[in-house]
């Protein structure tokens, strides 16, 4: 299982962590079959300290799991709360998202990785045609293009409550389909959106 974040719903406490992320999650947690990206609910509480504290993925804010010898996923820690604010100083250490630290180690690790399919996760969406978040957080438009000519083969987000499966620069899979109030399609797609399903899932 992988998640895309806004685990702990809503301001990610430690009290959230417990009630709605460790009694879901815990047990395939332990059992090394859970790993997670935080989303901008998950950061709300002291730069995200009690979801990085349940997951415990090492490094703690940017990681990567080899699953078996095939498959790589690449935890990429976006790094803005609700309010907008960059949490994650590696985010912020360059002139851009781009340039900075936590940006060019998942390009080195991208580049350097010989899985068959390298899967890089982060929260915020750079395109969607959620009608909240149309046409999506263009911030990460520069790195969603880096990451596929370093190799990635796949990109999934969270963020808008929908499912969407887009084409821009490699496949991107938006999930934001858990429990929240899910969002309506833009009377304009987004660039590359391919299919869209407003439901319930994971």
């Amino acid at each position: 299982f992988i998640g895309a974040g806004d685990h702990a719903y809503d301001s990610g406490t430690d009290a959230e962590v417990t009630a709605k992320f460790s009694a879901y999650w815990g047990i395939e947690k332990l059992a090394g079959k859970f790993y997670a990206a935080p989303g901008n609910h998950d950061l709300d509480t002291d730069d995200g300290r009690p979801f990085f504290q349940f997951v415990r993925q090492t490094p703690e804010r940017y990681s990567k799991t080899l699953f078996g010898t095939h498959t790589e996923v690449f935890l990429f820690n976006s790094g803005l709360n609700t309010a907008g604010t960059q949490t994650d100083p590696l985010n912020s250490d360059g002139a851009s998202l781009l340039d900075s630290t936590q940006a060019k180690t998942l390009l080195r690790d991208l580049a350097a990785s010989t899985a068959r399919n390298k899967i890089v996760v982060w929260h915020h969406p750079p395109y969607t045609s959620s009608a909240t978040y149309y046409p999506g957080i263009s911030v990460f438009r520069p790195l969603t293009e880096a990451i596929a000519n370093a190799g990635a083969s796949a990109l999934v987000c969270g963020h808008a409550h929908l499912y969407e499966r887009l084409n821009k620069y490699l496949p991107i899979f938006i999930v934001g389909t858990g429990g929240a109030t899910l969002h309506s399609l833009s009377t304009t797609l987004a660039e590359g959106s391919k299919k869209q399903i407003i439901d319930y899932g994971y």
